[in-house]
């Protein structure tokens, strides 16, 4: 990682640029000169969250919990090691389900715990039950490793698995400008316009 990206600090939300091979040497914000990453997840609330997805270039990983759940509170130390083990790559993040309802809604999140993994600001992939550390860690670097290739999945439309394809796949990809579902055939070309 050459380039700049942009890290939300999360102690003031201030937006900050971090040569990418810098990452490891402990970067402090600009603004608070607070170190941006602590080895620990972090809290989120609404509108620290839509800041921290939107803004951040790193994946982050948002626990989706409560307070009152069981095996919320049997992953967290699990969830916490995590964070030591991927940041500063990655971003990991805690919402509160009773504090924060509307994200949970907004989310579609349904039992907990559930995590959730964004890049871009885009949801990337999810898995709800809890894990322990190396299942966390196995599945945030699976999912971050191949956002990029779904992502590119998902705008061409198809599957490749050599030269040729294998499958068709449907899928709704509403940056089509049609808007409308497409597939691709089994020889690898998306259906074309009407």
């Amino acid at each position: 990682m050459s380039e700049v990206v942009h890290i939300v600090c999360p102690h003031c939300e201030a937006i900050n640029r971090i040569p990418g091979a810098r990452l490891d040497d402990e970067p402090k914000c600009g603004q608070c000169h607070q170190v941006l990453f602590t080895g620990h997840p972090i809290d989120l609330t609404s509108a620290a969250f839509q800041r921290h997805i939107g803004r951040s270039d790193i994946p982050i990983v948002v626990d989706f919990w409560a307070p009152w759940c069981g095996p919320c509170k049997t992953m967290a130390p699990h969830f916490a090691a995590a964070a030591q083990q991927l940041g500063p790559r990655v971003r990991l993040a805690k919402v509160n389900t009773e504090a924060e309802q509307d994200l949970a809604a907004k989310f579609g999140i349904r039992s907990i715990p559930t995590l959730v993994l964004f890049k871009g600001g885009r949801e990337i992939n999810r898995q709800s039950g809890a894990m322990g550390t190396s299942d966390i860690v196995r599945w945030v670097q699976s999912g971050a490793a191949s956002a990029g290739e779904a992502l590119i999945t998902l705008r061409v439309g198809r599957i490749q698995t050599g030269p040729s394809v294998a499958a068709c796949v449907l899928s709704f990809v509403p940056s089509w400008p049609s808007g409308r579902s497409r597939h691709c055939c089994a020889q690898g070309r998306p259906d074309p316009e009407p």
